[in-house]
């Protein structure tokens, strides 16, 4: 019977362990980047409940944030707060019913929680941004005009005429 020889050179060895650590460390950020949470703030007002609902009033005008969920990891709403105009200060919005809802636990299957609130308690001009925080302490914003808050904030330096 004939012996098989079989040589395997160091470099190809290399090559190929060089090979399977690049693709084992991008499979590992692919996979770390694709499991956080990714959440999204929407606000809407002039929502008007129609028809009768236990927790809201009839015929009455709501301001309605959305937070949503886009991201494969578990996220609960722990608290939604925003930011109006500097004499007024943070205001934390609360709805009874969303407090007490299990629909705040954001996951794969309850993508989206809402919170209403009546419109008539600020006008929605003078908000900012909103703020929704988890559980873990981590914040996410929704800017509603951040252009328009942006170049507020330039100071603009202006040249004083000259009398001569």
């Amino acid at each position: 019977m004939s012996e098989i020889n079989v040589e395997i050179s160091s470099s190809v060895v290399a090559l190929v362990g060089a090979i399977t650590g690049i693709s084992g460390v991008v499979l590992g950020l692919i996979g770390l980047f694709r499991d956080r949470a990714r959440i999204k703030v929407v606000y809407k007002s002039e929502w008007e409940i129609i028809g009768s609902h236990p927790h809201y009033k009839n015929n009455t005008i709501y301001s309605e944030v959305r937070v949503i969920n886009k991201g494969r990891r578990p996220v609960t709403v722990q608290k939604l707060a925003a930011r109006v105009r500097h004499d007024k200060g943070w205001i934390i919005i609360f709805d009874p019913y969303w407090l007490n809802n299990t629909n705040r636990l954001l996951n794969e299957e309850n993508t989206t929680s809402n919170i209403y609130w009546i419109k008539d308690l600020f006008d929605p001009k003078d908000i900012y941004y909103f703020i929704v925080e988890d559980t873990a302490g981590r914040k996410y914003k929704k800017w509603l005009h951040p252009w328009k808050y942006f170049f507020r904030s330039i100071k603009i330096p202006t040249q004083e005429p000259k009398n001569d």
